[in-house]
């Protein structure tokens, strides 16, 4: 409803440290804090919007390196590593947790979402504010 306001104005990078932000106050929540009630409250107000977020900046971003001719092949081949880096970390983290604890595996979510975090402030990310996709 109001992507276009916020999606087409807000820069890429700014929109990966909010996405980033938010996964890593969840699986904080998750790593540190005991109380069903807070992990439900973090998962119901950050995993929803994280994820379509990341959906909605991942056609932005492509939008904003890929030439418009390779641009489906682009976001098919971004899918596709995904998928397969899923299988991976999802394998990682059964191991984890068949050998630690739930805390334990939402400790290393966090960490992963922290590399993120400076991955994206190190790399040189397009602003991709040119183009209005959501608008």
């Amino acid at each position: 409803m109001f992507s276009g306001r916020v999606m087409d104005c807000m820069k890429n990078k700014v929109l990966l440290l909010a996405v980033f932000s938010l996964l890593v106050i969840q699986f904080g929540v998750y790593a540190f804090v005991p109380a069903v009630t807070f992990q439900a409250a973090a998962a119901f107000f950050t995993k929803s919007v994280a994820t379509m977020a990341y959906i909605m900046i991942n056609l932005k971003a492509i939008a904003s390196i890929v030439d418009k001719r390779y641009q489906m092949t682009a976001l098919a081949l971004v899918a596709a590593l995904k998928s397969l880096f899923t299988v991976g970390f999802q394998t990682v983290c059964g191991y984890l947790l068949d050998h630690g604890t739930y805390e334990r595996l939402y400790l290393l979510l966090l960490g992963v979402s922290a590399v993120g975090i400076l991955l994206t402030l190190a790399s040189p990310i397009p602003d991709g504010t040119q183009e209005k996709l959501f608008g």
